[in-house]
């Protein structure tokens, strides 16, 4: 029984989170399109590159996403789930934030 009462808890959290649960279905099917893209541009991209180019190309690419998640503070995600009246102040400081970070990976890079 107590499995039944966990199911009926997350029923009527999903029921009454609606907004939640569009919030969130948006940012994990964004996520999962990325993956399944990446996924299949793949093997093009390694016919395209020798090994030493696609490794190089692997390294670059992992530092660039690695910068990107510090640099905008995940922010772009919080855009999605904001209410209207606070999107543009949220736009806002996602804007400002990638700039700083962009300028300062850029300087402190060369």
């Amino acid at each position: 029984m107590p499995l039944h009462n966990l199911f009926n808890k997350l029923q009527a959290f999903i029921t009454t989170e609606k907004v939640f649960f569009k919030d969130v279905s948006f940012v994990f099917g964004g996520k999962v399109y990325v993956a399944i893209l990446s996924l299949l541009l793949t093997p093009i991209i390694a016919r395209l590159f020798t090994p030493e180019d696609y490794g190089e190309f692997a390294l670059y690419n992992t530092v660039v996403q690695n910068l990107v998640v510090v640099g905008t503070l995940s922010l772009p995600l919080a855009v999605s789930t904001v209410k209207k009246e606070d999107l543009e102040t949220v736009f806002n400081l996602t804007i400002t934030v990638t700039l700083f970070f962009s300028i300062f990976f850029t300087v402190s890079l060369y």
